[in-house]
């Protein structure tokens, strides 16, 4: 495996992780409408240190196993990081579009703002799962 493929791994295991954990956490709020913004801004501040120390360990680890060259560039790399990155925006291009349909029909700003970091999670996730599905295959 590649340092960038390990690096998808761990940010995606991180990224479903932590942010699955915050969602449901949130589930009934989200639903509800009715958030307590400061229980849930303290709940997406826990949330996001966590994934960012859990992403930085795990690239700290892989860093320092790494074997030399395994870090490099080439040319089918820039290729799955399009296609994945291509896949993510479509997914998050979606969620906006639907996320101002909810705001259309009356959801709450709290109900938005979930919605559209939903949007965001799901599309990074499909972005990190689709490189490794590219790496996999060896496009």
């Amino acid at each position: 495996m590649s340092f960038h493929e390990k690096s998808a791994a761990i940010t995606l295991a991180g990224l479903v992780i932590w942010y699955g954990i915050y969602f449901a956490l949130h589930a009934e709020m989200i639903l509800s409408g009715e958030g307590v913004l400061a229980a849930s801004t303290a709940i997406l501040f826990v949330t996001m240190i966590g994934f960012v120390a859990i992403v930085a360990a795990g690239h700290i680890v892989v860093a320092i196993f790494m074997e030399k060259g395994d870090d490099e560039t080439d040319e089918r790399e820039r290729f799955i990081s399009l296609k994945a990155e291509r896949n993510g925006g479509f997914i998050l291009g979606v969620g906006v579009v639907l996320t101002l349909g909810l705001m259309l029909v009356g959801a709450t700003n709290f109900a938005a703002a979930n919605a559209l970091l939903f949007a965001l999670f799901v599309s990074e996730a499909v972005s990190l799962a689709s490189k490794l599905v590219y790496y996999r295959q060896a496009i």
